[in-house]
């Protein structure tokens, strides 16, 4: 009842879809206590998720759930089609592509196009028949939206990161190979 309750007594209602990644959280957390042997017959209080990242876990688990192989594919697809930055601001917006559009760049990143009936499985995008007849694809809700942008922010960190220190390597390497050729300038010279 403290659940279903605000604070000032009015009733909260919870859309299916975040009751889905609730009780999936609920149920991941259930199969980890299984796993080390503990058995509790009754879901609590204290088996409920966290709400901090509720949405950002739920992204992760679902991207897990993919073959390996296509993990990355997957994120590329939602981060560089179905998501538009709004200029100027922090905003991010779902859009539908066009099935046909999406497979064309399913092509560009060596994915196969059953990449979309898997996201679509693991409820990360939704389907819809569009005006002529075919299909368009968005992400499945906004609630994942930020999940999705941050991840590939923390994604693209690491990968500067990565290639700042590749930089400073080959810095280093070729400060060195400088040095070297000095070196041997002045041995050759006083030879």
């Amino acid at each position: 009842s403290q659940i279903a309750t605000g604070r000032s007594g009015e009733n909260i209602t919870v859309e299916p879809f975040h009751l889905q990644i609730i009780c999936q959280a609920c149920e991941a957390g259930i199969e980890d206590k299984l796993k080390h042997g503990e058995v509790d017959r009754q879901i609590n209080k204290s088996d409920l998720p966290s709400f901090v990242n509720l949405y950002g876990d739920y992204y992760r688990r679902q991207i897990e759930q993919l073959p390996e192989d296509l993990r990355e594919k997957a994120q590329q697809l939602l981060e560089n089609n179905l998501i538009h930055t709004v200029p100027n601001t922090n905003e991010y917006r779902r859009i539908p592509v066009d099935k046909d559009v999406l497979i064309s760049e399913l092509t560009n990143i060596d994915a196969p196009p059953q990449i979309l009936d898997m996201l679509e499985q693991a409820f990360l995008i939704r389907r819809e028949q569009n005006s002529v007849g075919g299909y368009s694809y968005e992400i499945a809700h906004d609630t994942i939206l930020d999940p999705i942008v941050n991840i590939k922010k923390q994604r693209q960190e690491l990968e500067n990161e990565k290639k700042i220190a590749e930089l400073l390597v080959s810095k280093k390497r070729i400060e060195r190979e400088r040095i070297f050729g000095r070196i041997t300038l002045a041995f050759l010279t006083l030879w």
